[in-house]
Protein backbone atom coordinates (compact mmCIF):
# COMPACT_ATOMS: atom_id res chain seq x y z
CA UNK A 1 0.00 0.00 0.00
CA UNK A 2 3.24 2.30 0.72
CA UNK A 3 4.63 1.60 -2.59
CA UNK A 4 1.53 2.32 -4.49
CA UNK A 5 0.95 5.67 -2.87
CA UNK A 6 4.59 6.43 -3.42
CA UNK A 7 4.26 5.66 -6.82
CA UNK A 8 1.51 7.54 -7.71
CA UNK A 9 2.73 10.52 -6.43
CA UNK A 10 6.14 10.47 -8.08
CA UNK A 11 3.69 9.65 -11.70
CA UNK A 12 2.01 12.70 -10.65
CA UNK A 13 5.29 14.84 -10.14
CA UNK A 14 6.93 13.71 -13.51
CA UNK A 15 3.54 14.50 -15.18
CA UNK A 16 2.53 17.99 -13.83
CA UNK A 17 4.41 19.34 -16.64
CA UNK A 18 2.69 17.61 -19.29
CA UNK A 19 -0.57 19.93 -18.22
CA UNK A 20 -1.43 23.76 -18.20
CA UNK A 21 -2.57 25.11 -15.03
CA UNK A 22 -6.03 26.63 -14.27
CA UNK A 23 -5.57 28.48 -10.74
CA UNK A 24 -7.65 31.78 -11.25
CA UNK A 25 -11.04 31.51 -11.63
CA UNK A 26 -12.08 32.48 -15.66
CA UNK A 27 -8.62 31.55 -16.58
CA UNK A 28 -5.31 33.67 -15.65
CA UNK A 29 -6.73 36.99 -16.20
CA UNK A 30 -10.29 36.54 -15.84
CA UNK A 31 -11.01 36.84 -19.47
CA UNK A 32 -12.69 32.99 -19.47
CA UNK A 33 -10.33 32.86 -22.37
CA UNK A 34 -7.04 31.01 -22.83
CA UNK A 35 -4.56 30.69 -25.78
CA UNK A 36 -4.76 26.30 -25.72
CA UNK A 37 -6.51 25.48 -28.32
CA UNK A 38 -8.68 21.81 -28.00
CA UNK A 39 -9.06 19.74 -31.48
CA UNK A 40 -12.03 17.57 -32.44
CA UNK A 41 -12.42 14.69 -31.96
CA UNK A 42 -12.89 14.55 -28.54
CA UNK A 43 -13.26 11.39 -26.60
CA UNK A 44 -14.38 10.88 -22.72
CA UNK A 45 -11.32 10.67 -20.75
CA UNK A 46 -13.25 9.73 -17.74
CA UNK A 47 -16.28 10.69 -15.53
CA UNK A 48 -17.30 10.39 -12.17
CA UNK A 49 -20.48 10.35 -10.15
CA UNK A 50 -20.10 12.39 -7.29
CA UNK A 51 -23.68 11.35 -5.84
CA UNK A 52 -27.29 10.22 -6.90
CA UNK A 53 -27.68 10.92 -10.60
CA UNK A 54 -31.19 11.72 -10.35
CA UNK A 55 -30.73 14.09 -7.60
CA UNK A 56 -30.22 17.22 -9.78
CA UNK A 57 -27.95 20.14 -8.05
CA UNK A 58 -28.12 23.77 -8.35
CA UNK A 59 -24.46 24.62 -8.81
CA UNK A 60 -21.45 22.99 -10.00
CA UNK A 61 -18.50 25.71 -10.05
CA UNK A 62 -15.25 25.25 -11.76
CA UNK A 63 -11.99 23.51 -11.05
CA UNK A 64 -8.43 24.78 -10.08
CA UNK A 65 -5.93 22.73 -12.18
CA UNK A 66 -2.12 22.36 -11.06
CA UNK A 67 0.07 20.34 -13.08
CA UNK A 68 -1.83 17.42 -13.02
CA UNK A 69 -4.16 17.65 -10.18
CA UNK A 70 -7.67 19.09 -10.12
CA UNK A 71 -9.55 20.58 -6.89
CA UNK A 72 -13.04 21.10 -6.89
CA UNK A 73 -15.73 21.63 -4.30
CA UNK A 74 -19.21 20.00 -4.26
CA UNK A 75 -22.66 20.36 -2.61
CA UNK A 76 -21.72 17.23 -0.82
CA UNK A 77 -19.35 19.51 1.59
CA UNK A 78 -16.13 17.70 0.34
CA UNK A 79 -13.42 19.52 -1.61
CA UNK A 80 -11.74 16.40 -4.19
CA UNK A 81 -8.41 16.52 -5.34
CA UNK A 82 -8.49 13.95 -8.71
CA UNK A 83 -5.71 12.95 -10.93
CA UNK A 84 -6.45 14.12 -14.22
CA UNK A 85 -4.80 11.29 -16.37
CA UNK A 86 -6.80 8.60 -14.36
CA UNK A 87 -9.40 9.82 -12.30
CA UNK A 88 -8.04 8.58 -8.78
CA UNK A 89 -9.25 10.09 -6.45
CA UNK A 90 -5.66 11.89 -4.63
CA UNK A 91 -7.86 12.95 -1.21
CA UNK A 92 -10.94 14.63 0.17
CA UNK A 93 -11.01 17.23 2.48
CA UNK A 94 -14.89 16.89 3.83
CA UNK A 95 -16.86 20.38 5.39
CA UNK A 96 -19.45 21.26 7.29
CA UNK A 97 -21.39 22.15 4.47
CA UNK A 98 -21.72 22.53 0.86
CA UNK A 99 -18.95 24.21 -1.69
CA UNK A 100 -20.11 26.39 -3.55
CA UNK A 101 -16.74 28.83 -3.93
CA UNK A 102 -14.08 28.58 -6.36
CA UNK A 103 -10.72 27.22 -5.44
CA UNK A 104 -7.36 28.32 -5.74
CA UNK A 105 -4.05 27.03 -5.81
CA UNK A 106 -0.66 27.81 -5.14
CA UNK A 107 2.51 25.31 -5.45
CA UNK A 108 1.60 24.25 -1.39
CA UNK A 109 -1.66 24.73 -1.17
CA UNK A 110 -5.15 24.67 -2.16
CA UNK A 111 -7.35 27.71 -1.08
CA UNK A 112 -11.33 26.54 -0.75
CA UNK A 113 -14.64 28.57 1.00
CA UNK A 114 -17.54 26.51 2.56
CA UNK A 115 -21.21 27.45 3.39
CA UNK A 116 -19.80 26.51 6.72
CA UNK A 117 -18.41 29.68 7.22
CA UNK A 118 -14.52 28.82 7.05
CA UNK A 119 -12.01 29.77 4.75
CA UNK A 120 -9.44 26.80 4.36
CA UNK A 121 -5.80 26.20 3.14
CA UNK A 122 -5.61 22.95 2.57
CA UNK A 123 -1.90 21.05 1.73
CA UNK A 124 -1.57 20.45 -1.98
CA UNK A 125 -0.41 16.92 -2.34
CA UNK A 126 -2.18 15.26 1.19
CA UNK A 127 -5.14 17.52 1.64
CA UNK A 128 -3.85 18.10 5.29
CA UNK A 129 -5.75 20.86 6.68
CA UNK A 130 -2.92 24.14 6.90
CA UNK A 131 -5.27 26.30 8.39
CA UNK A 132 -9.00 27.48 8.67
CA UNK A 133 -10.05 30.82 9.20
CA UNK A 134 -13.75 31.43 10.12
CA UNK A 135 -15.96 34.24 9.27
CA UNK A 136 -19.35 35.07 10.35
CA UNK A 137 -21.62 33.53 7.24
CA UNK A 138 -21.01 31.06 4.36
CA UNK A 139 -18.58 31.38 1.98
CA UNK A 140 -19.54 31.43 -1.34
CA UNK A 141 -17.21 33.62 -3.31
CA UNK A 142 -14.15 33.13 -5.41
CA UNK A 143 -11.05 32.65 -3.41
CA UNK A 144 -8.24 35.24 -4.68
CA UNK A 145 -4.96 35.13 -4.28
CA UNK A 146 -3.08 38.42 -4.38
CA UNK A 147 1.28 38.47 -3.32
CA UNK A 148 0.95 37.23 -0.03
CA UNK A 149 -2.78 37.76 0.86
CA UNK A 150 -6.01 35.47 0.73
CA UNK A 151 -9.14 37.17 -0.41
CA UNK A 152 -12.80 36.05 -0.15
CA UNK A 153 -15.79 37.54 0.65
CA UNK A 154 -18.87 35.83 3.04
CA UNK A 155 -22.53 36.39 2.78
CA UNK A 156 -23.95 39.15 3.95
CA UNK A 157 -20.67 39.56 6.01
CA UNK A 158 -17.30 40.65 5.09
CA UNK A 159 -14.14 40.92 2.76
CA UNK A 160 -11.37 39.46 4.33
CA UNK A 161 -8.12 39.81 3.70
CA UNK A 162 -5.82 37.13 4.83
CA UNK A 163 -2.44 36.19 4.99
CA UNK A 164 -1.33 33.77 2.70
CA UNK A 165 0.49 31.67 5.10
CA UNK A 166 -1.44 30.82 8.56
CA UNK A 167 -4.69 32.73 7.63
CA UNK A 168 -4.20 35.49 9.96
CA UNK A 169 -6.73 38.56 9.45
CA UNK A 170 -5.21 41.08 8.04
CA UNK A 171 -7.86 43.27 7.63
CA UNK A 172 -11.66 43.38 6.21
CA UNK A 173 -14.18 45.25 4.69
CA UNK A 174 -18.25 45.01 5.64
CA UNK A 175 -20.60 43.42 3.48
CA UNK A 176 -23.99 44.04 4.29
CA UNK A 177 -25.68 43.58 1.21
CA UNK A 178 -24.24 41.12 -1.38
CA UNK A 179 -24.35 37.24 -1.47
CA UNK A 180 -22.23 34.86 -3.75
CA UNK A 181 -19.68 37.54 -4.93
CA UNK A 182 -17.13 36.58 -7.99
CA UNK A 183 -14.55 39.46 -7.65
CA UNK A 184 -11.18 39.91 -8.86
CA UNK A 185 -7.52 41.87 -8.57
CA UNK A 186 -6.40 43.90 -10.79
CA UNK A 187 -3.05 45.95 -9.60
CA UNK A 188 -3.60 46.92 -6.65
CA UNK A 189 -7.47 47.14 -6.89
CA UNK A 190 -10.62 44.41 -5.90
CA UNK A 191 -13.23 44.82 -8.87
CA UNK A 192 -15.83 44.45 -7.27
CA UNK A 193 -15.80 45.16 -3.40
CA UNK A 194 -18.70 45.65 -1.45
CA UNK A 195 -19.11 49.45 -1.40
CA UNK A 196 -18.56 51.72 1.50
CA UNK A 197 -20.88 52.22 4.41
CA UNK A 198 -22.90 55.46 3.58
CA UNK A 199 -23.44 53.06 0.17
CA UNK A 200 -24.16 49.63 1.53
CA UNK A 201 -26.08 48.35 -1.47
CA UNK A 202 -22.90 49.59 -3.92
CA UNK A 203 -20.34 47.56 -5.90
CA UNK A 204 -16.83 48.98 -5.47
CA UNK A 205 -13.80 49.41 -6.32
CA UNK A 206 -11.35 49.13 -3.32
CA UNK A 207 -7.27 50.22 -3.57
CA UNK A 208 -5.59 47.38 -1.30
CA UNK A 209 -2.63 49.32 -0.58
CA UNK A 210 -3.69 53.03 0.29
CA UNK A 211 -6.98 51.00 1.75
CA UNK A 212 -9.53 53.59 0.35
CA UNK A 213 -12.27 52.60 -2.26
CA UNK A 214 -11.95 54.75 -5.70
CA UNK A 215 -15.10 54.72 -6.98
CA UNK A 216 -18.27 52.76 -6.49
CA UNK A 217 -21.70 51.61 -8.75
CA UNK A 218 -24.91 52.59 -6.93
CA UNK A 219 -27.31 50.24 -7.37
CA UNK A 220 -29.76 51.04 -5.19
CA UNK A 221 -32.44 51.99 -7.56
CA UNK A 222 -31.82 49.74 -10.06
CA UNK A 223 -34.64 46.51 -11.05
CA UNK A 224 -31.53 44.36 -10.84
CA UNK A 225 -30.56 42.25 -8.22
CA UNK A 226 -27.31 40.39 -10.25
CA UNK A 227 -24.32 41.62 -11.11
CA UNK A 228 -21.55 39.25 -12.72
CA UNK A 229 -18.40 38.91 -12.35
CA UNK A 230 -16.49 41.80 -14.04
CA UNK A 231 -13.92 41.48 -16.46
CA UNK A 232 -11.02 44.03 -17.20
CA UNK A 233 -9.08 44.86 -20.43
CA UNK A 234 -6.60 47.81 -20.39
CA UNK A 235 -8.87 50.62 -18.91
CA UNK A 236 -11.85 48.79 -19.87
CA UNK A 237 -14.17 46.99 -17.17
CA UNK A 238 -16.84 45.13 -18.71
CA UNK A 239 -20.14 43.47 -16.43
CA UNK A 240 -23.35 42.73 -17.02
CA UNK A 241 -26.29 42.81 -14.95
CA UNK A 242 -29.87 41.13 -14.70
CA UNK A 243 -33.35 41.24 -13.09
CA UNK A 244 -37.15 40.01 -13.44
CA UNK A 245 -39.93 42.34 -12.87
CA UNK A 246 -43.46 43.01 -14.14
CA UNK A 247 -43.31 39.48 -16.06
CA UNK A 248 -40.33 40.22 -18.15
CA UNK A 249 -36.67 39.03 -17.66
CA UNK A 250 -34.38 41.81 -18.33
CA UNK A 251 -30.51 42.44 -18.95
CA UNK A 252 -27.86 45.21 -19.38
CA UNK A 253 -24.21 44.72 -20.69
CA UNK A 254 -21.66 47.64 -19.79
CA UNK A 255 -18.61 48.60 -20.00
CA UNK A 256 -16.81 51.33 -17.74
CA UNK A 257 -13.65 52.60 -17.51
CA UNK A 258 -12.16 50.93 -14.92
CA UNK A 259 -10.69 54.17 -13.45
CA UNK A 260 -12.88 56.44 -12.78
CA UNK A 261 -16.29 54.14 -13.39
CA UNK A 262 -17.76 56.49 -16.17
CA UNK A 263 -20.01 54.74 -18.25
CA UNK A 264 -18.49 54.06 -21.79
CA UNK A 265 -21.72 52.06 -23.32
CA UNK A 266 -23.90 50.06 -21.99
CA UNK A 267 -26.71 47.74 -23.94
CA UNK A 268 -29.99 46.89 -22.61
CA UNK A 269 -31.98 43.56 -23.86
CA UNK A 270 -35.45 41.50 -23.00
CA UNK A 271 -34.58 37.15 -22.52
CA UNK A 272 -35.70 35.12 -25.47
CA UNK A 273 -37.22 32.29 -24.40
CA UNK A 274 -39.59 29.47 -25.64
CA UNK A 275 -43.12 29.75 -24.37
CA UNK A 276 -43.03 26.34 -22.93
CA UNK A 277 -40.34 27.69 -20.40
CA UNK A 278 -41.43 29.73 -17.05
CA UNK A 279 -39.30 32.75 -17.52
CA UNK A 280 -38.78 33.20 -13.65
CA UNK A 281 -37.84 29.67 -12.63
CA UNK A 282 -35.07 30.17 -15.64
CA UNK A 283 -33.84 33.69 -14.06
CA UNK A 284 -33.91 31.62 -10.54
CA UNK A 285 -31.86 28.63 -12.20
CA UNK A 286 -29.30 30.96 -13.70
CA UNK A 287 -28.26 33.09 -10.33
CA UNK A 288 -27.48 29.80 -8.73
CA UNK A 289 -24.30 29.39 -10.98
CA UNK A 290 -21.65 31.76 -9.76
CA UNK A 291 -19.97 32.65 -13.61
CA UNK A 292 -23.83 33.79 -14.47
CA UNK A 293 -23.25 36.30 -17.22
CA UNK A 294 -19.82 36.69 -16.89
CA UNK A 295 -18.20 38.37 -20.22
CA UNK A 296 -15.92 36.61 -22.30
CA UNK A 297 -12.85 38.43 -24.11
CA UNK A 298 -11.23 37.92 -26.99
CA UNK A 299 -10.07 40.18 -29.80
CA UNK A 300 -12.19 43.06 -30.10
CA UNK A 301 -15.01 41.07 -28.78
CA UNK A 302 -17.37 40.49 -25.76
CA UNK A 303 -19.37 37.19 -25.44
CA UNK A 304 -22.14 37.07 -22.93
CA UNK A 305 -24.36 34.13 -22.43
CA UNK A 306 -27.58 34.93 -20.06
CA UNK A 307 -29.99 32.00 -19.28
CA UNK A 308 -32.09 32.28 -22.25
CA UNK A 309 -31.52 30.92 -25.47
CA UNK A 310 -29.54 33.27 -27.15
CA UNK A 311 -25.68 34.27 -27.35
CA UNK A 312 -24.56 38.18 -28.00
CA UNK A 313 -21.54 38.76 -29.28
CA UNK A 314 -20.72 43.36 -28.67
CA UNK A 315 -17.60 44.58 -30.06
CA UNK A 316 -15.56 45.64 -26.89
CA UNK A 317 -14.87 49.40 -27.48
CA UNK A 318 -17.78 50.48 -29.23
CA UNK A 319 -20.57 48.39 -28.35
CA UNK A 320 -22.26 47.78 -31.10
CA UNK A 321 -23.59 44.47 -31.66
CA UNK A 322 -21.45 42.25 -33.74
CA UNK A 323 -23.45 39.07 -33.77
CA UNK A 324 -26.29 37.17 -32.12
CA UNK A 325 -26.76 33.36 -32.36
CA UNK A 326 -30.13 31.45 -31.78
CA UNK A 327 -30.38 28.42 -30.16
CA UNK A 328 -33.50 25.88 -29.04
CA UNK A 329 -32.51 25.58 -25.82
CA UNK A 330 -31.19 27.95 -22.81
CA UNK A 331 -27.84 27.87 -22.70
CA UNK A 332 -26.02 27.05 -19.17
CA UNK A 333 -22.64 28.63 -18.01
CA UNK A 334 -20.72 31.78 -19.28
CA UNK A 335 -18.47 31.14 -22.32
CA UNK A 336 -14.99 29.73 -22.64
CA UNK A 337 -13.01 30.66 -25.70
CA UNK A 338 -9.91 28.29 -26.21
CA UNK A 339 -7.84 29.23 -29.10
CA UNK A 340 -10.27 30.32 -31.48
CA UNK A 341 -12.80 28.28 -30.78
CA UNK A 342 -16.03 28.71 -28.63
CA UNK A 343 -17.56 26.65 -25.83
CA UNK A 344 -20.81 26.88 -24.35
CA UNK A 345 -23.24 24.56 -22.74
CA UNK A 346 -27.47 24.16 -23.57
CA UNK A 347 -29.33 22.81 -21.06
CA UNK A 348 -31.32 19.84 -20.34
CA UNK A 349 -35.06 20.61 -21.31
CA UNK A 350 -38.15 18.18 -20.14
CA UNK A 351 -40.16 20.63 -21.80
CA UNK A 352 -38.30 20.95 -24.47
CA UNK A 353 -37.74 16.94 -24.66
CA UNK A 354 -33.80 17.74 -25.22
CA UNK A 355 -31.33 16.25 -23.82
CA UNK A 356 -27.97 18.83 -22.59
CA UNK A 357 -25.23 19.77 -24.74
CA UNK A 358 -21.70 21.23 -25.10
CA UNK A 359 -21.20 22.95 -28.30
CA UNK A 360 -18.07 24.57 -30.23
CA UNK A 361 -18.12 27.39 -32.41
CA UNK A 362 -15.85 29.56 -34.47
CA UNK A 363 -15.09 32.84 -31.93
CA UNK A 364 -15.17 35.05 -35.05
CA UNK A 365 -18.74 34.00 -36.62
CA UNK A 366 -20.23 31.35 -34.44
CA UNK A 367 -20.43 29.34 -36.66
CA UNK A 368 -21.45 25.74 -34.76
CA UNK A 369 -18.38 23.75 -35.12
CA UNK A 370 -19.43 20.69 -33.23
CA UNK A 371 -22.12 19.26 -30.47
CA UNK A 372 -21.86 16.77 -27.94
CA UNK A 373 -24.75 15.08 -25.82
CA UNK A 374 -23.72 15.12 -21.75
CA UNK A 375 -25.83 13.69 -19.39
CA UNK A 376 -27.81 16.35 -17.35
CA UNK A 377 -26.95 20.35 -17.91
CA UNK A 378 -23.39 21.97 -18.06
CA UNK A 379 -23.04 24.18 -14.61
CA UNK A 380 -20.61 26.85 -14.88
CA UNK A 381 -18.05 27.46 -17.49
CA UNK A 382 -15.59 24.80 -19.01
CA UNK A 383 -11.94 24.47 -17.78
CA UNK A 384 -9.17 23.80 -20.14
CA UNK A 385 -6.04 22.13 -19.18
CA UNK A 386 -3.26 20.89 -21.35
CA UNK A 387 -5.53 18.51 -23.86
CA UNK A 388 -8.48 18.27 -21.75
CA UNK A 389 -11.94 19.99 -21.50
CA UNK A 390 -13.57 19.91 -18.03
CA UNK A 391 -16.68 20.61 -16.66
CA UNK A 392 -19.41 19.37 -14.25
CA UNK A 393 -23.02 18.59 -14.59
CA UNK A 394 -26.67 18.74 -13.10
CA UNK A 395 -26.72 15.08 -12.59
CA UNK A 396 -24.00 14.87 -10.47
CA UNK A 397 -21.53 13.85 -12.93
CA UNK A 398 -17.80 15.77 -13.55
CA UNK A 399 -16.39 14.75 -17.22
CA UNK A 400 -12.61 14.72 -18.43
CA UNK A 401 -12.47 15.49 -22.10
CA UNK A 402 -9.69 14.52 -24.09
CA UNK A 403 -8.08 15.05 -27.76
CA UNK A 404 -8.17 11.72 -29.17
CA UNK A 405 -5.47 12.11 -31.77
Amino acid sequence: MVYKAVRIILISLLLAGCSGNWLNYRGSDGSGRTKTSIQPPLGVKWKLLLQDKDKIRESFNPPAVYGSSLYFGSADGNLYALNIHSGYMEWVFRTAGPINSVPTADKNAVYIGSSDGFVYALERMTGDLLWAFQTKAPVNSTIVLHGDEVYAISDADALYCLSREGGELLWSLPNPIWLRNSFQINGDTVYFSPGPPEFSSSLACYNTALHEYTWHLDTALDIYNWYSFPVIKGDRLYYAASGYFNGRWEYRFTCLDKNTGALLWERDDEAFLDERLDGLDSFIESTEQLDYLAPTLYKNRVYFTAGDMKLRTFHGKSGDLLWEKYFDQPLSGAPLVGGSRLFIGLKESEELGLPGHLVCLNADNGRELWRMEIEGSLLSSPVISGKWLIFGTDRNLFYVLEEVF
